[in-house]
């Protein structure tokens, strides 16, 4: 329902081309902004759907591309249309004892509220044939 907004402000704010809603693997792929979603209420009414969506954000890199503060830069100098239905928290945290560090790999974090409301207007498919019984099969 959210996932696809998400990801184009996600990948609008961090300028990172790549988003991934699966669990980092123990490649540390690269320069792809990896989504942890924690908690997700979801309502949906008559006509409008909404989500209140808790996570993180956690990316890979190298260290020269990856400086500490990046997140805070980021969100900084994004534009208010895409960063205003996400409330980031403990911005740029690097976990102790990672093991990317051992691999001289940069790993950041940050979490994120993000409050999602659009339109619920669920596909209902297409018609493509239409049969009657016989008379005779009644």
């Amino acid at each position: 329902m959210f996932k696809k907004e998400m990801t184009e402000k996600l990948k609008a704010i961090f300028g990172i081309p790549k988003v991934s809603f699966d669990d980092p693997s123990d490649s540390f792929e690269q320069d792809c902004i990896f989504v942890e979603i924690l908690d997700s209420k979801n309502n949906t009414g008559t006509y409008t759907a909404s989500a209140k969506v808790t996570g993180n954000v956690v990316v890979f890199s190298q260290h020269e591309k990856l400086p500490f503060g990046f997140f805070n830069k980021k969100i900084q100098q994004a534009d208010p249309k895409h960063t205003r239905e996400f409330f980031f928290f403990d911005t740029d945290v690097e976990p102790q004892n990672s093991k990317a560090q051992m691999l001289n790999i940069s790993e950041r974090r940050t979490g994120f509220v993000y409050l999602y409301q659009g339109q619920y207007d669920p596909n209902q498919g297409e018609l493509t044939s239409l049969s009657f019984p016989d008379e005779d099969d009644v």
